[in-house]
């Protein structure tokens, strides 16, 4: 263009070719321009001048500079000395101002041109209007920048990859956490993973891309303290209208904080169930002589009317005592996600009616109407005990808060779906209702409608939590209609299998094959705490049986090595010593050595938490009951396997 002493004076006439040159520029909607060998601006083409509003003579020489922006003037004219002092071609943007009056974006474009004889004449280049497609350029850029600014802002890792999987943006929290120097390629990073977790991420990364689906993991990364840490990255892919992956975009979180938390929760989970368990065995075990020596005594003659009621009153206490411990363990079971169900064979209709006749009972002693009404149902595959606490649950606290009035149990059979039985239970009541904004928290645990009903009923407010987590498990629902003043209906809905065969019975109790019983059987009872001893054999006696008592594992053992002829063992888990556990498995190495019949073992433990009745059949026994029992719990199981 010009140099600082260039002069301002009209070029010379050009010949005809120039001539024709420029008319046929002046046609063409391009934007034209020609300079001289001293940088001067000697035509532009009409299009330029339209462009602009200037006149030809006053864009000719330096006239031009003065259409172009103040900031891109000097940058322009340096570009183009520089290339003309090279004599190189050259593409420069600049914003030029146009008739109206705004600037507008270009794309200059310069060549040298020689004349016949290769003597350089100057430069002949073009202006091209860009501006919409270098507006868009910029606004992308500054989004992309934008965004670029909060991915750096932000404490996570945030990154970018191609459809690929290829990582193509890290932000700089990754490059501050890992030490690498930014621009550091993905494979610096990919070892930088645990190595226990690095085939895990990668394997299930390369099945996301694979499959085009969001996903996430957990897994731990190396920082630039040498130190690992864990993180919880999520990816998504973009996708375009056709379903396209664009990219991926994920961020990767420090979770090592809630992993410790977790972890210590865990931790202090398992010791509160360890300690739940423990307490359960010290308070079962002398609840177990309580419990016993009141059935004991209560069939005892003769007996006062103030003696008869102050043995009833012992038992309801001590059941009270034991309903509250196993509400506790079942919270403590559903905390620790124990929770562990039957698949048996039953009759939900013979279920409600075994649940009526007891909850009958409670209700005339309130002076209560009770009602049942059941629809036929087929058998069905599921946990009947679980399913019966459930009901048992809401017909006592449907009892417990109805004054006067009636109390009603029902069963619904919606028929059948995909092997499906649709099953209602309904328990109402006429009693104190339950107003609707205290209706989802009375399924908290320890939680009751308001303080007064605590100071009025009583209890822990554990039995609705109960139902409705223990319902949850079943893969049903607890649903709740009330009115103050009006009553409640609370209604259980499962969908449970439908038995395609007869019941074979419980195979954790095989029948027991015709044999000639003794007249009294002689039971071989292993128990250490003196009081237990006492129940233990007062009960067997009343049911027929003789009974020899050891407080040890090992004479039991020696016991039984003396070939007396016990029809059964009764045997603690928790003694001194060898334990109960231990001693089955060496009464069971003895019969195989020996190829002796398997004598009948029945565990007899204040353990209740979940997997203690497993631990017992592993050893080797042939089933087990938790103190504190009932009478009636010992007799059955007694006679199943021995036959009095």
């Amino acid at each position: 263009m010009l140099s600082p002493t260039a002069s301002s004076e009209r070029s010379t006439p050009s010949p005809d070719g120039e001539a024709l040159f420029r008319r046929i520029a002046d046609t063409s909607p391009a934007m034209i321009w020609v300079t001289n060998t001293d940088n001067l601006c000697t035509y532009t083409s009409r299009a330029w001048l339209e462009f602009t509003g200037q006149t030809f003579e006053g864009s000719l020489s330096l006239g031009w500079l003065n259409a172009i922006h103040p900031d891109d003037g000097p940058h322009a004219y340096e570009v183009y000395l520089g290339a003309a002092s090279r004599q190189a071609a050259f593409d420069l943007e600049f914003r030029v101002l146009n008739q109206h009056g705004d600037y507008r974006w270009t794309m200059v474009r310069g060549n040298p041109h020689y004349g016949d004889d290769g003597t350089y004449l100057g430069y002949v280049g073009s202006v091209t209007d860009i501006d919409d497609h270098k507006r868009s350029e910029l606004a992308l850029q500054a989004s992309e920048k934008r965004l670029s600014d909060m991915a750096n802002a932000v404490n996570q890792i945030i990154w970018i990859s191609s459809a690929e999987g290829n990582p193509e943006f890290m932000n700089r929290r990754w490059y501050e956490y890992t030490g690498l120097p930014e621009g550091s390629d993905y494979v610096a990073g990919r070892r930088l993973l645990h190595p226990d977790d690095a085939e895990r991420v990668l394997t299930s990364w390369r099945a996301g891309v694979a499959a085009g689906a969001p996903c996430e993991y957990e897994y731990r990364i190396k920082g630039a303290d040498g130190q690992f840490r864990w993180f919880l990255s999520r990816l998504r892919p973009a996708k375009d209208a056709e379903g396209n992956i664009l990219k991926w975009y994920g961020s990767s979180t420090d979770i090592q904080d809630l992993v410790e938390a977790r972890e210590k929760a865990e931790a202090a989970n398992i010791a509160k169930s360890e300690f739940l368990a423990n307490m359960s065995h010290e308070i079962r075990t002398p609840m177990n002589a309580v419990i016993g020596l009141s059935h004991i005594l209560a069939l005892s003659t003769p007996l006062t009317a103030r003696q008869t009621d102050y043995i009833r009153t012992l038992q309801l206490s001590a059941d009270s005592l034991l309903a509250l411990l196993n509400d506790l363990l079942d919270i403590a079971k559903i905390e620790a996600r124990s929770v562990e169900l039957e698949r048996i064979a039953f009759s939900p209709a013979q279920l409600m009616e075994d649940v009526a006749r007891i909850m009958s009972v409670r209700a005339r002693e309130k002076a209560l109407d009770f009602a049942y009404a059941g629809t036929p149902c087929p058998q069905v595959i599921g946990d009947p005990t679980r399913l019966r606490q459930v009901i048992l649950n809401l017909c006592s606290n449907a009892i417990k808060f109805t004054e006067t009035g009636r109390v009603s149990l029902s069963l619904d059979y919606a028929g059948q779906s995909d092997g499906l039985a649709a099953l209602t239970f309904h328990v109402a009541d006429t009693g104190i209702g339950i107003a609707p904004d205290q209706r989802d928290t009375i399924f908290h645990k320890f939680v009751q409608a308001d303080a007064s009903i605590t100071r009025k009923f009583g209890g822990t407010g554990l039995g609705l939590a109960i139902s409705k987590t223990l319902t949850d498990v079943m893969g049903g629902r607890l649903e709740l209609e009330s009115e103050p003043g009006q009553g409640s209906v609370f209604s259980v809905h499962l969908n449970l299998p439908v038995l395609a065969e007869a019941i074979i019975g419980d195979e954790a109790h095989p029948p027991q094959t015709d044999k000639a019983a003794p007249a009294r059987p002689l039971i071989l009872l292993v128990e250490d705490y003196a009081p237990n001893v006492l129940v233990a054999t007062t009960f067997l006696e009343e049911f027929g049986y003789a009974c020899d008592a050891v407080s040890t594992g090992q004479a039991a053992l020696d016991r039984l090595s003396e070939a007396h002829a016990y029809a059964a063992v009764l045997m603690d888990v928790q003694m001194p010593g060898l334990n109960g556990l231990d001693t089955t498995r060496l009464i069971r190495e003895g019969e195989r050595q020996n190829s002796a019949a398997p004598l009948p073992i029945i565990g007899m433990t204040a353990h209740a938490l979940t997997g203690d009745r497993e631990r017992c059949l592993a050893a080797g026994m042939n089933d087990y009951i938790a103190k504190p029992f009932k009478p009636e719990d010992l007799r059955n199981v007694l006679r199943l396997y021995v036959g009095v």
